[in-house]
């Protein structure tokens, strides 16, 4: 999850043909585990701030050669929590 806190911003979720979206100040964005997303361009007050669950931490992957065979033989979903709800 990510709540974008100040500014705003282009988002790309998904790869490189994925969903390219506008942000502002205010927007939460649910995330599924697996999906990417990339920040594409953003004011000079850009604020954003991500959530993981208990016990999980960020898997940044930048497409480099050496991260395939990682990406590859991995599980995409990891963790999955249905009682997880943003009011």
């Amino acid at each position: 999850m990510l709540g974008v806190y100040s500014g705003t911003g282009q988002i790309r979720l998904d790869g490189s043909n994925g969903i390219i979206t506008e942000v502002q100040s205010g927007d939460v964005i649910v995330i599924p585990a697996g999906v990417g997303h990339e920040n594409l361009r953003a004011s000079a007050n850009f604020g954003v701030v991500g959530a993981y669950p208990s016990g999980q931490t960020p898997d940044v992957q930048k497409g480099e050669f050496k991260e395939r065979k990682c990406l590859v033989t991995r599980p995409l979903v990891k963790h999955y929590n249905m009682r997880d709800w943003i009011f």
